[in-house]
């Protein structure tokens, strides 16, 4: 459980948030680990997922898809609808629409070659979640492709309480963001910052990433 606690993020989120989550938004849901981890501690009742590598969805299906409340979706997101090429890497959850740095393969090795490339659809978020519900809570794992997703979800972000974002503190794709100019672009979209989970270390003690709580100052907590 303590594992699940770590994963889940939780600690991170205002203490106003943690017991309930009504409507939360997975995008890059990978196999479903996060949420997962996140429903051992908070109940949630809406869960709308993205994952768009084939054979990871297949996992997250298996254990959503009979859910109550629940959709999962089989694509990507971004900022307009079209198609692009995604890099699966033999360490899953690294998969990108980015091309992978050098530092994939210095620091996640031995599991960080890209092992084929697949098309995949793209779809801006505001075309998915046409109803007005306010989200509690969405989580963006993209490796990468944040921004690219926030601009295609800047109606829906308007009624989203808090985010959780992983986000780079070194470049790890080609054409990615950093904290910094994800901190800029939330800002300008009405978000805080609000907390950060310890980061994952390079083989030299450098910070690498961590995944980074924003809240909407119109909507969130802030307790």
């Amino acid at each position: 459980m303590r594992e699940a606690l770590v994963a889940s993020r939780i600690e991170n989120l205002p203490r106003l948030s943690r017991g309930k989550l009504d409507f939360v938004v997975d995008i890059g849901a990978n196999e479903g680990q996060w949420i997962s981890a996140l429903m051992n501690f908070a109940n949630v009742r809406r869960l709308e997922a993205f994952e768009p590598n084939p054979e990871a969805f297949a996992t997250l299906a298996k254990r959503f898809d009979q859910r109550p409340h629940t959709q999962l979706h089989n694509f990507a997101l971004g900022e307009e609808t079209t198609t692009a090429t995604l890099n699966v890497i033999e360490n899953s959850g690294l998969s990108s629409l980015l091309k992978p740095g050098k530092i994939i393969q210095q620091e996640y090795a031995p599991a960080s070659r890209v092992i084929k490339q697949i098309s995949t659809k793209v779809v801006p978020l505001d075309d998915v979640l046409h109803d007005d519900e306010p989200i509690d809570l969405i989580k963006i794992d993209v490796q990468g492709f944040e921004h690219s997703v926030l601009r295609g979800a800047l109606k829906t972000l308007q009624r989203t309480r808090a985010l959780l974002v992983e986000t780079n503190f070194t470049s790890h794709y080609c054409g990615d963001g950093s904290f910094g100019t994800l901190f800029n672009h939330l800002t300008e979209l009405g978000f805080e910052f609000w907390n950060v989970s310890a980061p994952y270390r390079g083989s030299k003690g450098r910070a690498l990433w961590a995944d980074a709580v924003f809240l909407n100052r119109a909507l969130a907590p802030s307790s």
